[in-house]
């Protein structure tokens, strides 16, 4: 992560993914790994984690890194959008930044695709919107068997809203990295375990 800063800023993120809305997946739920046959075995968060709780402290991680007193909030699952900003207003920071994962899932067979949709939305004290920021992909082949060793990948274009808030001075020749290289050491990588089988 390339952004410099100050200031105080809380964080939450929701997992709104609807097959973990309707629980037919758990929420440390974040890919498929394939046997040689093709059949799929579900792939978890390393620490066992929610995906989304992973997320926020990858996210708090680089912006403490980076000079902003960031503040993890707690949601639970199913939590509406306009609930989940409340309590962040409430934690009475000078921005709240709130993260919806509307997809994210990987599948590796002989190369691994990623499928992802996230937003960010970051909101001043009064719960004015600030900045919006989305990553989207239908599909990405990062490379031969290749299981995305950071299963929060690239967080720093989500982030970029805050080059004006935080008056952040980019590298351009980074710019156009991959999101989330930005925390590679907070960043837990896959775990393989095998569970319900699924498509």
């Amino acid at each position: 992560m390339t952004v410099q800063g100050s200031g105080s800023a809380a964080v939450a993120v929701q997992d709104q993914r609807p097959y973990i809305l309707d629980h037919d997946k758990k929420e440390n739920f974040c890919g498929l790994t394939r046997g040689g046959f093709g059949n799929p075995f579900d792939v978890m968060t390393q620490s066992n984690n929610p995906l989304a709780t992973d997320f926020r402290n990858a996210i708090v991680a680089a912006l403490k890194s980076k000079g902003v007193a960031a503040e993890p909030i707690e949601t639970t699952l199913a939590l509406s959008d306009a609930d989940a900003k409340q309590a962040l207003l409430a934690a009475a920071k000078d921005h709240a930044l709130l993260v919806i994962i509307k997809e994210w899932k990987s599948d590796t067979y002989f190369n691994t695709a990623l499928l992802y949709n996230v937003t960010l939305t970051v909101f001043d004290k009064t719960g004015a919107v600030a900045a919006e920021s989305q990553i989207l992909a239908a599909k990405e082949n990062p490379g031969p068997a290749a299981l995305v060793h950071t299963l929060v990948p690239r967080a720093k274009h989500l982030l970029m809203p805050w080059k004006l808030r935080l008056k952040a001075r980019m590298n351009p020749r980074t710019e156009s990295t991959s999101l989330f290289t930005c925390v590679p050491d907070t960043v837990p990588r896959a775990r393989h375990k095998v569970s319900t089988v699924s498509s």
